[in-house]
């Protein structure tokens, strides 16, 4: 998710201290405000999708704690407020005739000069009720403030003085949103007797140190755009469902869509695995399993989360060649997946960044030779393309150019040895955690003194291991824990 900017909310209040009784008025003076001022608020965010805002209302209680001398009445009749950044339409009320005026914004808070309408007399406390808009401002996808019909996320903070507990965030939703705090601690919501969804915090103790960050969304229209990408000479139609209010999404992601599926068909170089096309459609991480994309070999569909950036959408689009139809070790396919991810947005020059590691783990050899032994992922010549257990025609292509006398690979997840024609010994030690021999015991091999290969298999609750399965990667998992639970590959 993209980075939540926040300065702390900062509250700073002048005082003017003007002597009374014998001292002139030359001798005023600025003091700092806190403690001697403290402020209180009930801070309320009312989500309003149909204006595409958050209205923002802050009722605050200002109470003056410094006591008169004999020469000096204290009073306080200016306040700044910092509130969330990209804040509009300030408006305040209260005794007097105050105002609010924005003096200062940036990307951390925007600065409000508030002018009391009254002098607010030692020991004195007044009532002002703050208003603002926390309005979602465009443009694109990742944007920290989006409000409409399908989503609505956005940044909360609570409003006081330094070292003064007891300020309260309520923060509503309209009935239909499924919402998330994806940062901050609050109790569970409620829903009031308009259905809506809302929060409370009850009274903090520290409210300057308050932040949270809200995703709702409810299922809404989608539109729909139909592109087509040529693969391997014939056309692919892919259904590209925005959420309405999300063009730019729908435009990136398509476009990404229609370049990147030949690119990524050309960099594998295997046929257009489906007979359809695809569905691609926007969502948030929860429906992804709370990941940021989601790809449904089954249905040909494809979850993108409304934040993922172009790395993730050429990922999910690489999952069309690598998922549970090809191989059986997850990790693998999101390995694949990744790497040509990578290789398609380096020739499409689109900036792309998968995990840290990547590098790293691209700079170590495909295969490696080690005492006389080959070791390999499928074969000497493809990650892809491996040996059967019975001897086959394609035994010397795969092994062309190796000099080696046992070659040790996996891919299959099947556990075999045997000799070719050749008189190079295959090794395959099978599966630990998804052996598809149908046996559910774990498969692996040992190397004795002498070089002889022990072929060994232990069993396990391969049931326990397939509801762990399930229970952490949810849908995605359910591919892997029925082969887990068959011990085959076709399920």
């Amino acid at each position: 998710m993209t980075a939540l900017r926040r300065l702390g909310p900062v509250l700073l209040a002048l005082v003017f201290a003007i002597g009374a009784l014998a001292t002139p008025p030359a001798a005023s003076e600025v003091r700092a405000a806190t403690p001697d001022l403290t402020i209180v608020s009930d801070a309320n965010y009312q989500v309003r999708p149909d204006d595409r805002l958050v209205r923002v209302t802050v009722d605050m209680t200002l109470r003056n704690n410094l006591r008169d001398t004999a020469t000096r009445r204290y009073f306080f009749d200016t306040a700044f407020l910092a509130v969330l950044p990209g804040t509009s339409r300030f408006r305040v009320s209260g005794p007097g005739n105050p105002t609010v005026k924005a003096t200062r914004r940036n990307d951390d808070y925007t600065l409000l000069r508030i002018k009391l309408g009254q002098r607010l007399f030692s020991r004195k406390g007044a009532k002002y009720r703050l208003t603002f808009d926390l309005k979602d401002q465009g443009g694109s996808s990742t944007r920290d403030v989006r409000v409409g019909d399908s989503l609505a996320s956005f940044p909360v903070w609570a409003y006081a003085s330094d070292d003064t507990p007891g300020s309260r965030v309520t923060v509503a939703f309209p009935k239909g949103y499924t919402v998330d705090v994806e940062v901050g601690d609050l109790p569970a919501p409620t829903t009031d007797e308009e259905g809506r969804t809302v929060y409370r915090t009850g009274r903090l103790d520290k409210p300057l140190d308050f932040f949270a960050y809200f995703v709702g969304d409810r299922p809404g229209a989608y539109d729909e755009t139909e592109v087509s990408a040529t693969v391997a000479d014939a056309p692919v139609d892919v259904t590209v469902r925005s959420w309405a209010e999300d063009d730019a999404w729908g435009d990136r992601v398509g476009g990404l869509f229609e370049e990147g599926l030949p690119q990524l068909s050309d960099l594998i170089g295997l046929p257009w695995p489906r007979d359809e096309g695809l569905v691609v459609q926007e969502s948030v991480s929860r429906s992804t399993g709370g990941y940021a994309g989601l790809f449904d070999p089954t249905r040909g569909h494809v979850e993108v989360a409304y934040y993922a950036d172009d790395f993730v959408v050429l990922h999910e689009a690489a999952h069309t060649w690598f998922n549970g139809n090809l191989l059986a070790d997850r990790w693998a396919l999101e390995a694949f997946a990744s790497y040509y991810a990578l290789e398609a947005a380096n020739d499409l020059k689109v900036k792309a960044k998968g995990d840290e590691l990547t590098d790293e783990l691209g700079a170590l050899p495909e295969q490696l030779v080690v005492d006389g032994v080959r070791y390999c992922h499928a074969s000497p010549v493809s990650d892809l393309r491996g040996f059967s257990p019975a001897p086959d025609d394609s035994d010397s292509e795969l092994l062309a150019g190796v000099s080696e006398r046992r070659v040790v690979f996996g891919h299959t997840h099947i556990q075999f040895s045997r000799k070719t024609e050749a008189g190079i010994e295959l090794v395959n030690p099978g599966s630990v955690g998804i052996p598809v021999d149908g046996d559910h015991r774990s498969a692996y091999a040992l190397v004795g003194d002498d070089g002889s290969v022990d072929l060994r298999r232990v069993a396990y609750d391969f049931q326990a291991s397939a509801d762990a399965v399930r229970e952490v990667l949810g849908t995605a998992g359910e591919t892997p824990a029925r082969r887990i639970e068959q011990a085959r590959f076709d399920v």
